[in-house]
Order: structure tokens, then C-alpha cells, then sequence
């Protein structure tokens, strides 16, 4: 299959003008991986331009909700490509100023007015990478095709980019999952799952990884050590 991707060199400084305003002609700059059918990118187009109508007209109030339902919408794209095309940062660069440049300027107002920019689209940081992350949230969670876990927890930053995609428990969807939905359904527990109590579940869970599998258990038995977990954390 072939792709269109961008430099590390290029990519920064083509969102530098973005930045400063100046016009940037993405298409011309990039090159191309791969052979036979091209990507087909309209798909993804049709979902962003759906994203970005309601970001004009109707302003989320929870913007880490709004980043979650985008993540979830554009899962299925992203998850349908070879993994060639997945491992190639260049790839990556490429979407972020393709077609994520409208969020990403949105949703990161506040570093980007620092001047803190390169990170959230060169692909150096998986993590800090906007497109690579809302890949990788939705990824984490989903259950075989259905990634809407990842739009379904109000006032979360902390909890995906601490607990879930910035640490290992993010490579076992089983229990990221089961972690998500607990979040998710915090307010059916005696005691809801805020900021220490949350930190101190994550530990638990991060610290078994020396002793067990956890990318081994499936779905009930995550949800069943997940439960044990929380009850012994109050």
C-alpha cells in the first residue's frame, strides 16, 4: 500500500508557519512509502470535517470528552492499515498537519502559544504525538472494532494520559479496558475512583506486570482482577 509521509525536518517547520499564520502547502512537501493502492484518505476526511463542524457551531464543555469521541470515531480508519503504515513516523507527521491541524491547534492552544509545538506532531514522543494518541487511547480500550470506551469518561485527562497510554497497561486491552470502564462507572462503587485512590489502583496494576501476563487475561478475567484490585484499594 502506499502512503503519503513528511520529514521530521520538513514537518517541523511547516507547523512553524502554521503557527505564524503563514500558508504551508502539505500536499507539495510530501512524500510517498509503499507500493500498489494508495491509502484511501476521504473516509477520514468525512469523520474530521464531521469532528470539526460540531467544534465550530457547538464548543464541547469537557474537551478531554470531545478528544475521546474523536479518538473512538477515527479508530476504525487507522486500525484498517498495515502495520508498515502504522510504524512509519512519517505517517504520522504527515496526518498531523494533513488533517489534524485544526484540533491539534485547538486542543494544545496553551503549549503551542509557548512555542512547545514539535512534539505534538514530529512522531518523537508516541504519546505526545495528537493523532499517534488518540490512536493509541482508542486502541487500548477497544473491544474488536467498537472503540467508544475512549470517548465515555468526562473530565479525564489525567486518568488516560497517566494510567493508560503513557504506561504499560496500555499493551494489555483486556485490563485497560476493565480499568477504563471501572472509571467510567466510578459512581456504582462505595468509594469513586479520584485522584489517589486512582493513582494508588494504577500502581497496583502497574506493579503486577513483574509477576504476571497481564496482556494474557481476556475480558472476564481483567474485569474480575481489576474488581479485586479496586476493593483493596479504598
Amino acid at each position: 500500500m502506499r502512503y503519503r509521509t513528511l520529514g521530521k525536518a520538513i514537518c517541523q517547520q511547516m507547523a512553524a508557519d502554521l503557527v505564524a499564520g503563514r500558508h504551508v502547502s502539505i500536499d507539495a512537501k510530501a512524500g510517498s512509502e509503499g507500493t500498489g493502492d494508495d491509502v484511501d484518505e476521504g473516509s477520514l476526511i468525512e469523520i474530521l470535517r464531521y469532528y470539526r463542524a460540531e467544534l465550530d457551531t457547538n464548543p464541547p464543555k469537557d474537551n478531554e470528552l470531545f478528544e475521546g469521541r474523536l479518538a473512538a470515531a477515527s479508530f476504525g480508519w487507522f486500525d484498517s492499515l498495515p502495520i508498515e503504515v502504522l510504524d512509519d513516523p512519517g505517517f504520522w507527521r504527515y496526518v498531523s498537519l494533513r488533517h489534524f491541524w485544526w484540533f491539534i491547534e485547538w486542543r494544545e492552544a496553551e503549549p503551542i502559544a509557548k512555542g512547545n509545538f514539535n512534539n505534538l506532531v514530529d512522531a518523537t514522543l508516541p504519546a505526545e504525538h495528537i493523532p499517534l494518541r488518540l490512536y493509541l487511547r482508542a486502541k487500548a480500550v477497544a473491544d474488536g472494532e467498537d472503540a467508544s470506551l475512549a470517548g465515555e469518561i468526562p473530565k479525564s485527562t489525567d486518568f488516560w494520559r497517566s494510567h493508560i497510554t503513557r504506561v504499560r497497561v496500555a499493551s494489555a486491552p483486556g485490563m485497560a479496558r476493565a480499568f477504563a470502564e471501572m472509571k467510567r462507572d466510578e459512581k456504582s462503587l462505595d468509594t469513586p475512583l479520584k485522584t489517589e485512590r486512582l493513582r494508588r489502583v494504577a500502581k497496583r496494576v502497574n506493579r503486577m506486570w513483574s509477576n504476571v501476563r497481564l496482556d494474557m487475561y481476556d475480558s472476564a478475567e481483567s474485569k474480575k482482577l481489576m474488581r479485586e484490585i479496586v476493593e483493596n484499594e479504598p
